[in-house]
């Protein structure tokens, strides 16, 4: 079967089995492609005041670098 290659601009993430209740790790973590660069994402999914749901993320490069953004 032929590796996936991710396209540039895109990410695909899975829900974290090793999260527990309380704690800060992400719900979702996964790998990106941003602007040619590989990283690693992670997603939090938190409630507002108003007990909408939002979504926040950041990316790490997997590198160890500065993200170049």
């Amino acid at each position: 079967m032929a590796e996936y290659v991710m396209k540039d601009d895109s990410m695909s993430l899975l829900k974290n089995g090793f999260k527990n209740e309380g704690d800060n790790k992400p719900d979702y973590t996964g790998n990106a492609k941003v602007g040619g660069v590989d990283m690693k994402a992670s997603i939090w999914i938190n409630k507002t005041k108003d007990g909408k749901t939002q979504l926040r993320g950041n990316f790490q490069k997997k590198d160890g670098g500065d993200v170049p953004f």
